[in-house]
């Protein structure tokens, strides 16, 4: 009798040893699953990030932090500097001999499918900023031309090195930390230690081809 009442006793406490194995394993949520496409957004979005370092180092010098959230114009911006133009969009370019800026016309259309990948949200043309405010790389409004995104192209010897990824997830938010140094190219190459740290947050989302919705950027000194 005592011998069966131990195999009973054994085998529940193995039943729920694995149950509890069985539920961890469930829960437990693949690395990949979230780290590719939060990485792949953030490379689509590459263009902001680095016009955004730009306008830390060069024309807010006397900021040590950014931060960037709920402003729609900012997300209007950040989907707009992320369109893949073509040819056909170019409105016009203006050469300089040591470079050149391009000019190209936002669809409508094509920045609110870009706003909902990226963000989530409704975001139209008039979200954007009225007119040039001299950055390299801007979004705006017209009168005459209607919205615009304009790239400087010439060379520079600035350069972008990442020293350091990483991703953590806690409850629903998902956290990137970029460590990277934005400088002259040749302390670069050299392993120049990290000069920014560029923090971004995700939630998931069903409203983006990623799965997943950006919600935060911050820019900072280190």
């Amino acid at each position: 009798m005592k011998k069966a009442f131990k195999l009973v006793v054994m085998t529940l406490i193995l039943a729920l040893c694995c149950g509890n194995i069985m539920v961890s394993a469930a829960t437990t949520e693949d690395k990949s699953s979230y780290e590719t496409p939060i990485k792949q957004m953030i490379e689509d979005i590459g263009g902001f990030e680095w016009e955004a370092l730009a306008r830390m180092d060069m024309k807010y010098y006397d900021l040590d932090e950014i931060a960037y959230g709920s402003s729609k114009e900012w997300m209007a911006e950040v989907a707009a500097l992320s369109i893949p133009f073509v040819e056909g969009d170019l409105i016009r370019t203006d050469d300089y001999g040591y470079g050149f800026t391009d000019y190209y016309a936002i669809n409508e259309k094509t920045l609110k499918k870009q706003a909902s990948k990226i963000f989530g949200k409704k975001i139209t043309c008039n979200n954007l900023w009225f007119g040039e405010r001299g950055f390299m790389s801007e979004a705006y409004i017209t009168n005459d031309d209607g919205a615009i995104a304009k790239f400087e192209c010439y060379e520079t010897e600035t350069g972008l090195y990442e020293r350091d990824f990483s991703i953590k997830k806690k409850g629903k938010t998902y956290t990137v930390t970029k460590k990277v140094f934005f400088g002259y190219w040749g302390q670069g190459e050299a392993g120049e230690k990290a000069n920014f740290q560029i923090t971004y947050t995700f939630k998931k989302s069903t409203k983006s081809d990623y799965g997943f919705i950006l919600t935060g950027m911050r820019i900072k000194r280190i």
